[in-house]
This record gives structure tokens, C-alpha cells and sequence, in this order.
């Protein structure tokens, strides 16, 4: 769609959509998107994802909890994002988590920057700080 606020995704979600993904991300997200629907999950564009639940919170009378929002938009990255920013909240190099998972360094600097601005993670600090919150790292 080229509607990019939360009511129209509150719509859409209560009229049974499963995604919901942003004309202008088409290039990147729309695989990510199918992948998570045929999973079973619900895909909402990470930049509508953060409104969404925000909008939701204001609107009960409470804050939505920050851990469950993180959670949720943790939630939202492919496996393969997900697995490289755990590399990095652990301290690996690309190289070392490219060789973790036979993919180049210039592809784990792409999955690495797209997962960090789906995230609005801005630094390895707040990365980590991320994984923590979350439990991520053992």
C-alpha cells in the first residue's frame, strides 16, 4: 500500500491481512514479507511496526511495554538479520560471522545495516544493549 499510518493497518489487520508491506519498500521487503506469512506469521512494514504499537499503547491508557515493542520488531527481521546482529552484539567481525554462514562480508554489511535500520539501532552499543534486554545472548 501507499498508506503509511497505523490506522490503515489496524483496518487491514482486523479485516484478517496477515501483512502489510509499504509501496516504497517493494524491493527488499515484499520476499521478507511472503516468507513471514507463509510461516504463519504477521508481517507489518518495520517502519509502520513501532507507530503501530505505540498507537495501540496510547490508546488502552497504557504505554506499550518498550521490551515487548523491541520484541516484536526483533521479531519482524529474517532469520538470516537476525543471525548476523547476533554475531555482532557478540563481538564477531564480518568476516568471522561470513564464514559462520558462507555468505560474503559485503552481504553480512547489507543484512547488518537493513536489520539496524528496521531496528533504529544506531550503534554496537545499543545492539548489544538490545540483546541483552531481550535475552538473546546466552
Amino acid at each position: 500500500t501507499m498508506h503509511n499510518n497505523r490506522e490503515y493497518v489496524k483496518k487491514a489487520l482486523a479485516e484478517g491481512a496477515t501483512g502489510f508491506v509499504l509501496k516504497k519498500g517493494l524491493d527488499v521487503d515484499l520476499f521478507s514479507a511472503i516468507a513471514a506469512v507463509m510461516r504463519g506469521e504477521i508481517y507489518i512494514h518495520p517502519s509502520l511496526l513501532r507507530d503501530y504499537l505505540e498507537g495501540e499503547g496510547d490508546k488502552s491508557g497504557t504505554t506499550t511495554d518498550s521490551t515487548d515493542n523491541d520484541r516484536l520488531l526483533w521479531d519482524s527481521l529474517s532469520r538470516r538479520e537476525q543471525q548476523v546482529l547476533l554475531g555482532v552484539a557478540r563481538g564477531l567481525t564480518s568476516r568471522e560471522i561470513a564464514g559462520k554462514y558462507f555468505i560474503s562480508e559485503k552481504t553480512v554489511a547489507t543484512y547488518r545495516s537493513r536489520a539496524q535500520t528496521k531496528l533504529g539501532v544506531t550503534s554496537r552499543a545499543r545492539l548489544v544493549e538490545l540483546a541483552l534486554k531481550l535475552k538473546l545472548l546466552q
